[in-house]
């Protein structure tokens, strides 16, 4: 498994970026747990609403950037990734608040 690398000041690095921005099509919940260790605690980042349910075939997930610059270029990378961005992103709120349901 890839291991995001965060920089001396907390900040992801451009390789972790890229990495996200090119994650394969698909392979969304090791994504989600990627970006799960290099968010910051200036925010948050998990999963909502339970565990994947095979009636509603889709896992939620939710996060606030915090306003942290380093969050919110995950955001930007996960944006970048047009399959998951296309497939995966519910809605945004002011404030840096986003939803993201993984599809089964």
């Amino acid at each position: 498994m890839k291991f995001p690398v965060i920089d001396d000041d907390g900040y992801p690095t451009d390789e972790t970026l890229e990495c996200i921005k090119t994650w394969p099509f698909g392979e969304y919940p090791s994504l989600m747990q990627y970006v799960t260790d290099a968010w910051s605690d200036y925010g948050w980042f998990e999963q909502t609403g339970g565990h994947f349910d095979p009636m509603e075939d889709e896992t939620p997930w939710a996060c606030a950037t915090g306003g942290w610059s380093g969050n919110e270029s995950i955001i930007g990378a996960l944006q970048d990734n047009f399959a998951f961005w296309m497939t995966c992103w519910e809605c945004s709120a002011r404030g840096g608040y986003y939803e993201f349901h993984l599809k089964g």
